[in-house]
């Protein structure tokens, strides 16, 4: 088992605390095998006992202070070495940054006259191809050293404005321009009823993966599933940002160094 460098270092913490505890507390007293009484003389014996007694005491406690101080040396030593090896770790959040509407026939659109939107009107694709969301396009990132750890999280909600329907899709993460890998994806299904008429569904994807130092990029994409799991309408995608609410559709970047 594997405990957090966190959880070492208050385990480290406190044995510090209980080493300077047992100084105090278990420390040797000095107990004396003879008591003399004013204007009785005293027996050199007795006088010896005493002083060996002290001695022994004497060097009893100096054994214990060596103890303790070799238990706080090593202690601070292995609180320096598991600070050294501390990970740090960095986040960079992006944003999505327009309405826009997933049809059921594969195409992405973006809808002219919306308030907030930052890109341009216009719709592309057809079929099951993957589509970028506008500000989650191949959105760079600079890793230092080779062998990082790097964790790409994306979040979002879709929903389906219709009464007794339903509508799939998919979003997934590209990493440099490939993928999703397998877990770098993930599907959603809105059914509305007579009742209902919109439904929503989000979806919450972490994508672990080892990059090398230099330039990479990672998108957040959607697309319609499967033929016959397209559903009878458009999903909206809202990724705007408007005053101080952020968008719904997000994607985080955590760096491990």
């Amino acid at each position: 088992m594997n405990i957090p460098v966190r959880i070492q270092r208050h385990i480290l913490f406190l044995s510090l605390i209980s080493a300077a505890m047992v100084l105090s507390v278990h420390a040797s007293e000095l107990d004396t095998p003879n008591s003399f009484t004013s204007g009785t003389p005293a027996v050199a014996a007795e006088v010896n006992e005493n002083f060996t007694a002290a001695e022994e005491a004497i060097n009893d406690n100096d054994s214990r202070l060596t103890t303790v101080e070799t238990t706080l040396t090593d202690v601070l030593s292995r609180l320096e070495t598991l600070e050294s090896k501390s990970p740090a770790l960095t986040v960079d959040t992006y944003f999505a940054t327009d309405l826009v509407f997933l049809l059921a026939n594969g195409s992405l659109t973006i809808p002219a006259g919306v308030d907030g939107n930052q890109s341009e009107p216009g719709s592309a694709g057809t079929g099951r191809e993957w589509h970028a969301l506008p500000g989650l396009t191949a959105v760079s990132f600079t890793v230092e050293d080779d062998g990082t750890l790097i964790l790409l999280q994306a979040e979002g909600e879709a929903y389906y404005p219709y009464w007794s329907s339903f509508a799939g899709m998919e979003a997934g993460i590209l990493v440099n321009g490939e993928g999703p890998a397998p877990g770098a994806q993930e599907g959603l299904t809105i059914v509305t009823d007579d009742t209902t008429s919109a439904g929503r569904d989000k979806w919450h994807i972490l994508h672990p993966v080892e990059l090398d130092a230099g330039e990479h990029t990672f998108s957040v994409v959607v697309r319609v599933p499967y033929s016959g799991n397209e559903g009878d309408g458009s999903i909206g995608l809202d990724g705007r940002s408007t005053g101080d609410h952020p968008g719904k559709i997000k994607a985080t970047v955590f760096t491990i160094h």
